[in-house]
């Protein structure tokens, strides 16, 4: 009995060894076409392949990638040799792809074509391809490594933008193109070697890239594109080339482990902010080949003791060295002219500054808070002193004024109470208000005198000046005697009057008090913050966290098949509202069965014995329709059903004619029941001849049908946050209905004027696409007539719903009015 046994486990275990693999396959759950000559399968463990020959389809929306609506399943892509291109948004969102197969033949990598696939940790790119396009691997965040082959000619913009998990990458000598922001906010990357094949470093390409700490420029570069390597926190040396001849814009801001640069004298131009908030950078060389220092260059290098300044530098722009706290000194050439606004502003360490005669400008705050700084001979090229220029320069014990100075701005030695003496020359005429306020050592023969007495010299005061000229101790002489709050809408102020009878009035700013409100948790798609609003206007602001992003959660509910529309499972996720549908089921198709003859009444039609559908009650066989008996009204209620004579029906609106075609039509969408239709522009304009939207004839074709509740929404459409709230249930319920598919390019575009061909196709697909026996040849422009629409307008003239215009035309191309897109609805359903 064992032998026997025995016997039969061995062969059952030899039949096993003969059978084809297939039989173990795993079931095909969806397939298809993706080119010419390529057909694609996904299998029920989520194994997306793709076979034939020739190049993939090229897919311009995410939406009509044909797996798309099964992006969340497909854990593995093979593709077979033969196919020669990935096509563009071909992976895009498929959030499960962990691994993917890429052929010898494959010679492209399309735009987005992995673009946020979160899974996928690795992928070898073979020899074959010779251009990675724009976005490819876009937010790729699992992605760890990545082999770019010899054969990779370029690398398109943001191809590997927001690669998080990627430490490490190799550019081969083969590139001659780095797109812009290829790298941007790759926060692991911590080596990368740009090759001698590149020319120039373009926009934010390795913006974010928190974990470089070093990089060689190779010779051929010529061109450091702007925010080039800004915010690289962990950057500590960077050597620049003499091939390069420009540093863009806030080329190296933020780089703040940076601790010296070299900048070659091949550079002729250093773009603003390019060294901005490098707060280690502790010394600098600019070459005599640059011409100006634009605004921000320098601004916030906190660590920044000395810099050297050529003789061919003609300008400082803006804020070019503000708040470099550590510099002690520096040396103006006399090549420089102007000396902008903020320059020094904040150069806290700042002791003494020597500017030259070639200056004839120095912009309003240049010196500001320059707390150390002790003295400053300001040269006889300089015309006007503006405002703020010395202000919080707290250890200036004597300025000199030259003879060449006409005036003097507001808060200009503003807060300067080391200041002892001032000598003001008779060519000033005006001294702006506050321009020596808070001097609290300066001596009283400088500012001898009543406010008309200087005036009388040829002097002019902004009204409200404050300065020391009849008040020794300011703080006590002024007091105030007027205040207005400021809130959210207007400023405020202090009004101050001194004893001796000048006043001035201080400003109060507007104000927000922000209180906490409410903690918000993270989305799919949104951190999660803390909510504050404004106790005083209700102005709301939001404060996020670093908290990562939930993962979708999908909840799944069954729509069941119909007679004529497929069933599937739609997934909704219950963070974000996102949702994608499956498992298409065929629709059941109609299913005959006997039918009692039924009597009409007042309001419901009657029909003879014979066959109808079971399901949807159509007339199959053998039954006909005997119209409704109507009502027989006699003092006012029906001899027939009881029911109550409706009241006449008024026209609410001035600009409908009862003689005009559309007047019932009008009328009827107005008192339509259950749900109303429309009720017009106003309360008594109609507006027949405006244009209708395409959100507004969807929302009315839904409100005809009772407002169904949808069981999606308008999110598969690029442009549906731009859907305003009244349309979205009807839009994404006429899309669950397929009355509309929205246009080629994945956007539904709800403010589009819509067409006369474009309206009778959605009241056609509304019926449910109704076979047709009717012809468009009767309308002499019918040759313009698009081939999606001619089915429905042929159907639409079979009806009566159109008739065309006088002159034999149908003009599908003109904007449908808005009566005659009522007309067209009451012809059809009345």
């Amino acid at each position: 009995m064992k032998k026997r046994i025995v016997s039969f486990i061995l062969a059952a275990l030899l039949i096993c060894t003969l059978l084809p693999t297939s039989v173990f396959a795993a079931d095909i759950v969806a397939s298809g076409t993706c080119g010419d000559n390529l057909t694609w399968t996904l299998d029920s463990e989520g194994t997306l392949t793709i076979s034939g020959t020739g190049s993939m389809t090229d897919y311009t929306n995410k939406s009509i990638v044909p797996w798309y609506s099964r992006r969340s399943f497909i854990k593995s892509a093979i593709i077979e040799s033969g196919v020669t291109s990935i096509g563009n948004y071909a992976f895009n969102n498929c959030t499960s792809l962990t691994s993917v197969t890429i052929p010898d033949s494959v010679t492209s990598i399309g735009n987005s074509a992995f673009r946020n696939c979160s899974s996928l940790t690795s992928v070898t790119i073979p020899n074959s391809v010779t251009s990675i396009g724009e976005d490819a691997f876009y937010e790729c965040s699992s992605l760890a490594s990545v082999t770019i082959p010899d054969s990779v000619t370029s690398i398109g913009s943001g191809a590997f933008y927001g690669c998080s998990s990627l430490a490490s990458v190799t550019i081969p000598d083969s590139v001659t193109s780095i797109g812009t922001m290829v790298f941007c906010g790759c926060s692991s990357l911590a080596s990368v070697t740009i090759p001698n094949s590149v020319t120039s470093i373009e926009y934010r390409v390795f913006y974010g890239c928190s974990s470089l700490t070093s990089v060689t420029i190779p010779d051929s570069v010529t061109t450091i594109g702007d925010w080039a390597f800004s915010s690289c926190s962990s950057l500590t040396s960077v050597t620049i080339p003499d091939s390069v001849t420009s540093i863009g814009s806030s080329a190296f801001r933020g780089c703040s482990s940076l601790k010296s640069v070299t900048i070659p004298d091949s550079v002729t131009s250093i773009g603003g902010g390019a060294f901005a908030n490098c707060r280690s950078l502790a010394s600098v060389t600019i070459p005599d080949s640059v011409t100006s220092i634009e605004s921000s260059t320098f601004s916030f290098c906190s660590s920044l003791a000395s810099v050297t300044i050529p003789n061919s530098v003609t300008s400082f722009g803006r804020s070019a060295f503000e708040d470099c706290s550590s510099l002690a000194s520096v040396t103006i050439p006399d090549s420089v002219t102007s000396i902008e606004s903020s320059t020094f502003h904040g150069c806290s360490s700042l002791a003494s500054v020597t500017i030259p005669n070639s200056v004839t400008s120095i912009g309003s705050s240049a010196f500001e808070d320059c707390s150390s700084l002790t003295s400053v001979t300001i040269p006889d090229s300089v015309t006007s002193i503006e405002s703020s220029t010395f202000h919080g320069c707290s250890s200036l014990a004597s300025v000199t004024i030259p003879d060449s100075v006409t005036s003097i701005g507001d808060s200009a030695f503003y807060d300067c109470d080391g200041l002892t003496s001032v000598t003001i020359p008779d060519s000033v005429t005006s001294i702006g208000r506050d321009a020596f306020y808070s001097c609290g050592k300066l001596k009283d023969a400088a500012f001898g005198g009543t406010k008309e007495e200087w005036e009388a010299t040829g002097y002019t005061f902004p009204s409200y000046v404050r300065m020391h000229y009849s008040c020794k101790s300011l703080d006590g002489h002024y007091v105030p005697v007027e205040v207005k709050e400021p809130n959210c809408q207007s400023t405020g102020y202090i009004k101050y009057i001194c004893s001796c009878g000048n006043e001035y009035t201080e400003t109060l700013p507007k104000s927000h008090d922000y209180v906490f409100s409410k903690t918000v948790a993270p989305t799919c798609s949104e951190h999660g913050y803390d909510l504050l609003k404004c106790s005083k206007c209700g102005e709301e602001k939001k404060e996020y966290h670093d908290d990562e992003l939930l993962q979708h959660s999908y909840v799944v509910s069954a729509v069941e098949p119909s007679c004529l529309v497929g069933g599937y499972k739609l997934h909704k996720c219950s963070v974000c509202g996102d949702s994608y549908k499956d498992e298409l089921v065929q629709p059941l198709g109609h299913s005959e069965t006997n039918a009692e003859a039924k009597a009409p009444t007042c309001t419901e039609a009657g029909h003879t014995a014979g066959t109808c559908c079971s399901r949807c009650g159509k007339i199959m066989s053998g039954m006909a329709e005997i119209a409704a008996l109507g009502h027989d009204y006699k003092d006012g209620v029906c001899t027939v059903c009881g029911a109550k004579e409706p009241a006449p029906q008024e026209n609410p609106f001035v600009d409908v004619a009862e003689d005009a075609v559309y007047y019932d039509a009008v009328l009827w969408a107005y008192y339509h029941e259950p749900e109303q239709i429309t009720g017009g522009y106003t309360a008594t304009e109609f507006r027949p001849g405006n244009p209708c939207t395409r959100g507004q004839v969807v929302t009315f074709l839904w409100r005809a049908a009772g407002c169904p509740e949808p069981t999606g929404d308008t999110s598969m459409f690029k442009d549906g946050s731009s859907i305003a709230a009244p349309y979205q249930k009807a839009v994404a319920w006429a899309v669950e209905k397929g009355i509309t598919t929205g246009f080629a390019d994945g956007t539904f575009r709800p403010n589009d004027s819509v067409t006369r061909a474009q309206f009778v196709t959605f009241l056609w697909r509304y019926e449910n696409r109704p076979a047709t026996s009717g012809s468009i040849a009767g309308f002499t422009d019918a040759s313009s007539i698009a081939e999606p629409y001619q089915q429905a307008v042929a159907w639409a003239v079979e009806k009566g719903i159109t008739t065309g215009y006088n002159d034999d035309t149908f003009r599908p191309n003109a904007t449908c009015t808005r009566w005659a897109v009522v007309l067209f609805m009451y012809r059809d359903m009345k």
